[in-house]
Parts: structure tokens; C-alpha cells; sequence
């Protein structure tokens, strides 16, 4: 098994493990926080009652959701990319750039796993909480900060692995779910288009239709026509 084949392989686990696992907590965690929101908002304007722990517990939701899928996000395209200069240079210059983005995203994810580690053994070490009474330790609540850098780094070590194919992974994907162009496909591939068979269709029609009396034309020479002369059509 070359090398390739294994980082190939990994790749589609990481992927997996993103999609299936990481998004879905996130989608969970903002859930939760927007279900806080709209009962903090209806208890306020409602009943006059705000509730103490809503506001910080919203805040930190929207920070563990956001950076859980800061990586996958990024990888599916989901972010704003300012591309109208980049598109309009050569191929290798767009590969060039492409590895430029790598190496400032891993340094500023080193950084940041660095600085974040120093602070949640500090805040570990000096056991404390919330403002809140939530009284949640602080620690727990920072531990996110290294978690979404090892993601986000992560996710440029990818896109480091991608450019050295010769890959651009820094191109918008397409929405998940989306249908195929049906241009792209090959005429031998469609289908031909068939109109659907309604219960009318399948029906037989039995209303009675008219009988249509065939004559002789007593214009015409009867004994020219054998059918005729008979007095009808046989």
C-alpha cells in the first residue's frame, strides 16, 4: 500500500468522522441555542421574566458549535472566498497561492492551540468558574479554543495534502445535495421522456359511439362496383 493510498484513505475517515460526527454535535449545540434564545425572548416580552443563565449558556453554544465545524466548513466552501484576482492568474500561480494559504493557516492554528493550551492549564490550575451561577468550570468552557484549532489545522494539512496532487482545494464545493447538471450527463444516459399512464388511460371507454351507415351513391354505375350492387360495403 503506497503512501498516497493511505493518506486517501484517511482522508475519507476524516471525512466520515466530520460529517457524521462533528457536524451533528454542532447542529445539536446550536439548536439547543437558538431553543434558548426564542424562550428567553417569549419569558421577556411575555412575562416580564429573564432568566439569568440564558445569555451566557447561548454564548458559549454558539462558540463550541462554531468552531466544531469550523474545519468541515471551511472544507465544504461554506465561507466567503474573495476569488475574482485569483481566478484571473495562471494555473501555478493559483497552486502558489494555494500554498501560501496552507502554511499561514497552520501557524496561525499553531498559535493558536499554543496560546490556548497555556490558558486552560492555567485556568485548570486555578479552578475558576463562570460569572454566572451557572458555575460552570472555566477551563471546560475554554477547551474548545485547542479543540477547533487542531480542527482547523487539521483542515489546512488537508488542503496541503490536496495541492500537492495538483488539486485546488480551496474552490467552493457544491451544495450537498445538490442534483447533477443533466447537461453533463451523456445523451446515451437520459432517459427518454414518457408521458405517465393516468387511471383515465387505463380505463376502456364505455360510452356507445355512433354507427356510421355506409350507402351506395346512386350516382355511381352499379355494375362497376360489385360492392356497390350488393347495397353496401363488405
Amino acid at each position: 500500500m503506497t503512501v498516497s493510498t493511505r493518506s486517501g484513505r484517511l482522508l475519507r475517515l476524516w471525512t466520515r468522522v466530520e460529517a457524521h460526527g462533528l457536524l451533528t454535535v454542532a447542529t445539536v449545540l446550536m439548536a439547543v441555542a437558538m431553543g434558548v434564545m426564542v424562550v428567553e425572548a417569549v419569558s421577556r416580552y411575555g412575562w416580564g421574566v429573564s432568566h439569568w443563565w440564558a445569555e451566557e449558556l447561548v454564548r458559549y453554544l454558539v462558540v463550541w458549535s462554531m468552531l466544531l465545524s469550523i474545519g468541515v466548513a471551511s472544507r465544504r466552501g461554506h465561507f466567503i472566498r474573495m476569488d475574482l484576482l485569483i481566478t484571473a492568474l495562471p494555473r501555478r500561480a493559483q497552486l502558489a497561492l494555494g500554498w501560501v494559504t496552507v502554511v499561514v493557516g497552520v501557524a496561525f492554528c499553531g498559535v493558536l492551540l499554543y496560546a490556548s493550551v497555556i490558558e486552560v492549564r492555567h485556568l485548570y490550575r486555578i479552578g475558576m468558574y463562570t460569572e454566572s451561577n451557572l458555575d460552570l468550570p472555566l477551563w471546560v468552557v475554554r477547551l474548545v479554543l485547542p479543540v477547533g484549532a487542531v480542527l482547523y489545522g487539521l483542515y489546512f494539512i488537508g488542503c496541503g495534502a490536496r495541492l500537492a496532487r495538483g488539486e485546488d482545494p480551496f474552490r467552493a464545493a457544491r451544495r450537498d445535495g445538490a442534483d447533477p447538471d443533466p447537461e453533463s450527463e451523456p445523451a446515451t444516459a437520459r432517459a427518454p421522456t414518457v408521458a405517465p399512464v393516468t387511471a383515465a388511460d387505463a380505463v376502456p371507454d364505455s360510452r356507445p359511439r355512433p354507427v356510421i351507415e355506409t350507402r351506395p351513391d346512386p350516382g355511381l354505375d352499379p355494375g362497376l362496383d360489385p360492392a356497390v350492387a350488393d347495397g353496401g360495403v363488405r
